[in-house]
């Protein structure tokens, strides 16, 4: 139960962290940026690539199956 927790802790971190920083791009928006461009500098930067990763981590702690005793993780 608490490797679920934790790692929808890290995961919620990590999507926040990736929000925050594409959040801090749409000022790219106002100068003069069309929003092609704007996309693609986003889908460029590594730090917009943390919200699907994050996503991921809360998934797998939500509705993976642990099996820590048995030697297998997921």
């Amino acid at each position: 139960m608490i490797y679920r927790f934790l790692l929808f802790i890290f995961g919620l971190v990590i999507s926040t962290i990736g929000v925050l920083f594409t959040m801090i791009n749409v000022s790219y928006l106002q100068v003069d940026y069309a929003f092609s461009e704007y996309l693609m500098l986003i889908l460029k930067r590594f730090e917009s690539w943390l919200i699907p990763v994050g996503l991921l981590f809360m998934l797998i702690a939500c509705f993976a199956k642990f099996k820590i005793f048995n030697k297998t993780i997921i």
